[in-house]
């Protein structure tokens, strides 16, 4: 796979605003720079990023629920990955990646990234044996830090040598510039009188 342009699926819970939704919506438009890329939107709530990757000339497919315990949405997202030809499946959050796991075992060759961006434990039993069996089998696990890495293996079974953290990015052009200049005394300032 390596030099030549892939098919890379991101699939995410929704696309309202939120801190994983926003790097899901960077990642998607960076990788497309090279790669062919489908975002795949577990629920209708898909605004207000479904529009800009769509605008970006990134295919979205919303796959909503039809009843609150909605198996078919496995074999729905499976079928699309397929169809797709998506080689790599990247999972945001933890019910992304339960889905998605469940779905790449119907699309043969299909690889698996599942990811934790946070320490919340499922209390769902039924969940939680679904999770373990995802975090296990992940082909690599992204965590944003290594406190979450070691609950995801700790919780979740995650296997230690598929672990890789990606610490949270940000946009400099957004929160840099001459008009937001912080000196060294500002900034010290200002945790000062935080404390």
């Amino acid at each position: 796979m390596s030099g030549m342009p892939i098919h890379v699926g991101l699939v995410i819970g929704q696309l309202s605003y939120g801190g994983a939704e926003s790097q899901a919506y960077e990642l998607a438009r960076g990788l497309a720079a090279r790669h062919k890329v489908v975002v795949y939107c577990l629920s209708a709530s898909a605004e207000p990023y479904g529009t800009r990757l769509a605008d970006a000339g990134i295919a979205v497919r919303e796959l909503v629920a039809r009843s609150p315990l909605d198996v078919t949405r496995v074999s729905r997202l499976a079928g699309f990955l397929r169809r797709d030809r998506i080689e790599v499946a990247h999972a945001f959050l933890f019910n992304a990646s339960a889905y998605t796991y469940l779905a790449t075992r119907f699309t043969a060759g299909t690889r698996f990234v599942a990811s934790a961006r946070n320490c919340k434990a499922e209390q769902s039993p039924v969940r939680r044996v679904v999770m373990r069996r995802a975090f296990r089998a992940a082909d690599a696990v992204i965590c944003n830090s290594r406190e979450v890495a070691a609950f995801a293996e700790r919780h979740y079974n995650a296997r230690g040598d598929r672990i890789r953290v990606v610490y949270n990015g940000v946009d400099a052009d957004r929160f840099g510039g001459p008009q937001c200049f912080v000196t060294a005394n500002d900034l010290r300032a200002a945790v000062v009188a935080i404390q």
